[in-house]
């Protein structure tokens, strides 16, 4: 009888570099997120993910995930409306799925600088920027 010899594929763990993530967010299709894993350049939240009339609790998640991509030793975003679950492989999240919004869900850069301001130290020069998708121009991603 002879033995058979299987070997498991190699799995690549899939992750983009800030030039990736940017051509990505301006050519609109942002389906090639999908399967993406987050890094040290990419958070992916929700749309909405911050509850800012909730208090403290939501104020000290959105501190903590400005001051994880500031902490960056170069450009990073924080990608909202991208849903993800914890990889079966790594340690680390896996964007699943689109949930893209309505520009007017976006958060407004003043209120942005003025969380940034009251919950982080020190001071961070921070753009959030919202981005149509290809498919449908109403419905878009947003960055900070």
């Amino acid at each position: 009888m002879i033995a058979q010899i299987f070997t498991m594929p190699d799995i690549t763990h899939k992750q983009l570099t800030i030039q990736q993530i940017t051509d990505i967010l301006e050519s609109g299709d942002f389906d090639k997120f999908i399967g993406i894993e987050e890094n040290e350049h990419l958070e992916a939240k929700r749309k909405r993910p911050y509850d800012f009339a909730a208090g403290t609790t939501s104020f000290a998640e959105f501190a903590k995930d400005v001051a994880n991509i500031a902490n960056s030793d170069s450009a990073a975003f924080i990608i909202l409306g991208l849903t993800t679950q914890k990889s079966l492989t790594t340690k680390t999240d896996e964007i699943t799925a689109l949930d893209l919004m309505d520009e007017s869900e976006m958060y407004s850069n003043a209120d942005i600088l003025a969380l940034i301001k009251q919950c982080v130290y020190p001071k961070l020069d921070i753009m959030q920027r919202w981005y149509p998708s290809k498919i449908n121009h109403s419905i878009g991603l947003g960055t900070l």
